[in-house]
């Protein structure tokens, strides 16, 4: 780290010496003492910009990047890792310390999380190209239940990246319990589409189709427009994933595969 030396003398000040200076000698003195202030302004920032760049180039992830994550205890490569946070200084998180541009990572189908140092970013995070999740859905509809006699119930329903998710009530989404039902969107077929109501059928649910009712048009188109841009997603990342794992196995590592793109 640089330090200072010893103290230099004072200097007399050129502005001081205006007074006694000709006028327009003066003018030009204070002129020029002028510029040496104003440049010596700029180079500060300058200064500045350069450092924030250098940062910017030291920082190889920022919140929101879409990263693969590598579990060490698995031996796999996830990849549906998003970067939720970027320490700007030293921090304390319980006993582990963390230096400035650690990363926390959120994966494994949003229920792990991990920290890593810019130290071992390097080996457990690598950048991910895959493909985007829509926006998220979320909202009540009607399910209809039952066999012979069927009847319909509220359900809170939430369609988010590439599955179509449903709970008895609000309060039970937001206590984060267990969903009554759950749909990987992948091979998606809207079936009988009438009114507001439409039926859910996917590679997943072995023929079963799931009948809902938004109760209003715009709420049936949103659904539908949504479960069908969230249906192409579950096939890009498929395709995406595929080519994943044949550029893992050609060079030894695991990829552990969501769901919704199985």
């Amino acid at each position: 780290q640089a330090r200072l030396g010893p103290a230099r003398p004072a200097q007399p000040s050129p502005l001081g010496r205006l007074g006694r200076m000709p006028q327009k000698a003066a003018q030009r003195q204070g002129e020029a003492v002028l510029g040496e202030v104003e440049s010596m302004g700029k180079a500060a920032g300058s200064e500045d910009e350069l450092n924030a760049e250098k940062r910017s180039l030291t920082t190889p992830f920022r919140c929101g990047d879409l990263v693969r994550v590598y579990s060490g205890e698995a031996k796999v490569w996830h990849d549906d890792g998003v970067v939720v946070n970027v320490t700007t200084k030293a921090s304390q998180n319980g006993n582990m310390h963390l230096p400035a541009d650690s990363v926390k990572v959120q994966y494994n189908s949003a229920r792990r999380c991990i920290w890593a140092t810019p130290q071992q970013s390097s080996d457990i995070l690598k950048p991910s190209c895959r493909p985007g999740a829509p926006t998220s859905l979320l909202g009540e509809l009607y399910q209809e239940t039952g066999w012979l006699y069927t009847s319909w119930h509220v359900r809170s329903a939430e369609l988010r990246c590439g599955f179509l998710r449903w709970w008895a009530s609000a309060e039970d989404r937001q206590r984060g319990a267990r969903p009554i039902g759950t749909v990987s969107l992948l091979g998606l077929e809207l079936l009988n589409v009438r009114n507001f109501e439409f039926g859910v059928r996917s590679a997943c649910t072995k023929q079963v189709v799931y009948t809902f009712d938004a109760t209003t048009k715009a709420g049936a188109d949103d659904w539908i427009s949504s479960l069908r841009e969230h249906a192409r997603y579950c096939e890009d990342m498929r395709d995406h994933l595929a080519a994943l794992r044949r550029d893992l196995e050609a060079s030894g590592g695991v990829l552990a595969v969501p769901a919704h793109a199985a």
